[in-house]
């Protein structure tokens, strides 16, 4: 079988995409593979990106060459970062992705109001201070959420996004650590939301 560098990474990106993920299910905590279920089969998975900095606007091409998702919205305050996400897919020519007809929105509160019944699942790639209130969002719509590590600032932050109710699956991009310390602070260690139970 002869694999192209494009074949791999569209595939690999698929599995990071959540399409086959590793998540965090709600029963105290436990670790499994678990495969992402569309609510309509027939329908591709829409997908919203929350955050397109460097990580997400890479998620944004990875996504998109994977052809099993729609990208529905791109979210981000800073509307150069939209327009770079746009012109990237534009230039993806033999995908077709008609980028007039993806929502664009500067704050995520807006889009979750306007768009939370079209859309299947989030990307969230935003600095990691600010990870916790799209996450919550997304999982009381019933989203399936792809999370950028760290999955929270904080270890608390992380127990309220593991109280949070959510019938939807939430994908950790990595559960590792770096560095001990980061920008002098302790970093949280994401292992630990993972072993808890929920309380």
């Amino acid at each position: 079988m002869d694999i192209t560098r494009r074949g791999f990474i569209g595939a690999t990106a698929a599995a990071g995409a959540g399409f086959m993920t590793t998540s965090v299910s709600g029963q105290q905590g436990k670790v499994g593979l678990k495969l992402c279920e569309i609510k309509d089969p027939s329908k591709p998975l829409r997908v919203a990106f929350i955050g397109l900095g460097r990580m997400g606007g890479g998620l944004v091409s990875s996504v998109a060459w994977t052809k099993l998702a729609k990208i529905v919205a791109l979210v981000d305050p800073d509307p150069a970062m939209i327009r770079d996400a746009k012109r990237k897919l534009a230039s993806m020519k033999e995908l077709g992705i008609d980028t007039k007809g993806i929502a664009e929105f500067d704050d995520y509160r807006e889009f979750f109001k306007r768009m939370a019944d079209d859309v299947d699942a989030v990307f969230i790639a935003t600095p990691n201070h600010h990870r916790l209130m799209p996450a919550l969002l997304a999982f009381r719509n019933g989203m399936h959420a792809y999370i950028e590590k760290p999955l929270s600032f904080t270890v608390e932050e992380g127990r309220r996004m593991r109280r949070s109710p959510s019938d939807g699956l939430v994908q950790l991009e990595k559960l590792w650590q770096r560095h001990a310390r980061q920008h002098g602070q302790p970093h949280p260690r994401p292992r630990v939301l993972v072993a808890e139970p929920r309380r």
